[in-house]
């Protein structure tokens, strides 16, 4: 039989014992043959010697290792942090694993409480070559593997692993399970790092830690527990516990809310209100203003049980898409079916878009939402809105700047009847609008909108607003505004100019002598835009948002570094913005960060993107920065 020799171990959970397990296992096969993977001390001798002998590259890789290690500080640093790592996941794998009195026979049928799913380690292993080649680091990524190589003997490495944890008696319960292609070679390997496995019949393996954990092997695949007992009635394919999780994810984690017992989730609200409770009680707010933090408080805590109460399943995961570039976050949380967060889910999602013009597509940035408020989500935002209220007319008092009480008096009208417009807005129950801000290099342009309930008192305030600014002697550049300059479908357009001193070269360069202003104001909708051309930029979004009405997603943010940084370079002279926006000036669309919300079944999803040309500039100024350390 051939051996070959692994020299080096991931560090035991509890170095003692595994020592003792160690020197025991030793004496043991002193007069015994080495078993697959593990040389004997004669053996040791000769593979050292002769790298043929050994059939997965071992010793080699092990050789390479430590030579990067001792020759590069950053790697020896990286190498110790992933022996923690791998020692802190064992440790907290065993900790969820933990109680020893209940078994998942008493949950049979029941949705896990909790399930984690981590990909095949073809798939993580090449989504991490992938992503270390993007960001101009592939060296890191080839460590990575031949690290990894070291461990993965004896595991089918085409198969996803996973946890399924349940709640039973207030305590968690649960297996994991990885797939085996050699389970005896699988077995030497743990014995050689913490210790001997002890067979306890039935197929069953114990290893003797902190506390006992099990393993069993069936149907190509190894199943771990602390008790015997959760090791009876196994799946034969475990894979379906993780509910499609190893198909979407790299790592998956999904939470059944209602598999989590009532108790558990009484005692966790109890907790949060306790804190809320404290909290208020140590408040050196106004009477009022407490009164309106405490109404925002208990209505958050309300929402907080409502969804304790009728959320499905929440799911966080991570995963990597080569194809188009990119790697990416969800957050997704599902309603029961039926229930009224499920409907409210349904019906805030579906709403359609009067604005998505401000979805530009040469943007360096656009933001576009659409939303139904409804029932405690309408309450909670309109007690923000008098907590703004408040809040607002503290600064105004406090403001030094304001030139006499008349105008303090106008600016604090001014504030209320925004709020009375935003609280109107609110009432109807719909959110939707936009903004966008384009960029070149001479010019800079800013446009924002969206729907309110009533655009002509928006009007009425700006001309308060103008009036306002005269009483404070700042409004004698203000002559040159112009009401109703012009109309265009059914918005009146109202222009103005704002000077834009000489010292500010930067700004004059992009933005002219003076800063175009344009107001649009409808019977529903309500707009702004600023910079050069301004006007034009406002009249698109307006024709774009009339010709695409759509039922748009409920958020969209996406930001183009490569724009800014290719914008950012013609202001600054430092060398290392130059290279940012050099790194990216062959993006292909690819220098976007995005997040956005999608409707899904019972309900929504965000997602966070990040694309790989982003990746690559991240790898540049890490390089550019160890660079600058060296000297």
């Amino acid at each position: 039989m051939v051996t070959h020799s692994v020299c080096l171990e991931v560090a035991p959970i509890c170095r003692a014992e595994a020592k003792d397990r160690q020197l025991k296992l030793a004496r043991r096969r002193k007069t015994a043959k080495a078993p697959l993977g593990i040389a004997s001390p004669k053996n040791r001798t000769a593979n050292a010697n002769s790298h043929t002998h050994c059939p997965s590259g071992l010793l080699t890789t092990t050789h390479i290792t430590m030579k990067m290690t001792r020759e590069n500080p950053n790697v020896k640093t990286l190498y110790r942090n992933c022996l923690t790592l791998a020692t802190t996941l064992a440790t907290v794998a065993t900790l969820m694993l933990a109680p020893t009195a209940p078994t998942l026979a008493q949950t049979d049928g029941q949705k896990p409480a909790l399930v984690v799913s981590i990909a095949s380690t073809d798939t993580l292993l090449g989504d991490i070559n992938y992503l270390t080649k993007a960001a101009g680091a592939p060296e890191l990524g080839g460590f990575i593997n031949l690290m990894a190589g070291q461990y993965i003997g004896g595991l089918d490495t085409t198969k996803p692993s996973g946890i399924y944890i349940n709640i039973v008696g207030n305590a968690p319960v649960g297996v994991a399970f990885v797939a085996v292609s050699d389970f005896d070679q699988v077995v030497t390997k743990i014995e050689d790092s913490v210790g001997e496995l002890e067979d306890v019949g039935g197929g069953v393996r114990k290893l003797s830690l902190q506390r006992d954990i099990f393993i069993k092997s069936q149907g190509g695949w190894a199943f771990i527990s602390d008790s015997t007992a959760n090791l009876k009635g196994l799946p034969e394919d475990p894979t379906k516990m993780l509910g499609g999780l190893n198909e979407q994810y790299n790592i998956g984690i999904r939470v059944g809310m209602q598999s989590i017992p009532q108790e558990l989730r009484q005692m966790a609200l109890s907790e949060i209100k306790k804190g809320f409770e404290q909290a208020m009680a140590s408040q050196a707010a106004g009477e009022d203003e407490q009164e309106l933090q405490e109404n925002l408080g208990r209505q958050s805590i309300e929402s907080l049980e409502r969804f304790m109460a009728e959320a499905d399943e929440v799911t966080v995961g991570w995963g990597v898409d080569q194809a188009d570039g990119k790697t990416y976050l969800d957050f997704s949380v599902t309603a029961l079916d039926g229930s009224k967060l499920a409907k409210q889910v349904a019906t805030s999602t579906s709403a359609k878009s009067d604005f998505s013009g401000f979805l530009l597509p040469n943007a360096a940035a656009t933001l576009h939402v659409t939303s139904l408020v409804t029932g405690q989500d309408k309450t909670q935002a309109l007690e923000m809105l008098k907590v703004l209220r408040t809040s607002a007319a503290e600064e105004i008092d406090k403001d030094d700047d304001i030139p006499n009480e008349q105008v303090r008096k106008l600016a604090k009208e001014f504030v209320e009847s925004m709020v009375d417009i935003l609280a109107a807005t609110l009432e109807t129950g719909r959110v939707n609008g936009g903004a966008a801000v384009l960029l070149d290099s001479d010019a800079v342009q800013f446009v924002a909108g969206g729907y309110v309930a009533d655009g002509r008192a928006v009007e009425a305030e700006l001309k308060k607003l103008v009036k306002l600014a005269k009483e404070a002697d700042a409004g004698a550049e203000l002559d040159n505004i112009t009401f109703n300059a012009a109309k265009h479908n059914d918005v009146d357009l109202h222009t103005f100019t704002v000077p834009i001193p000489e010292d500010e070269r930067d700004a004059r360069r992009v933005l002219g002598d003076r800063l175009n202003v344009v107001v649009g104001t409808g019977k529903t909708a309500a707009y702004v835009a600023f910079g050069k051309d301004c006007t034009e930029l406002l009249k698109k979004v307006i024709d774009d948002s009339a010709a695409a009405e759509t039922s748009g997603p409920p958020i969209a943010l996406t930001v183009s570094l490569g724009n800014i940084l290719q914008f950012a370079s013609t202001f600054q002279t430092e060398p290392i913005v130059a290279a940012m926006a050099s790194a990216l000036q062959e993006a292909d669309g690819k220098d976007k960060i995005s997040i956005t919300g999608e409707a899904i079944d019972r309900g929504i999803r965000y997602r966070v993107e990040v694309g790989e040309a982003v990746l690559s500039l991240i790898g540049k100024v890490a390089q550019m920065q160890s660079g600058a350390n060296e000297f």
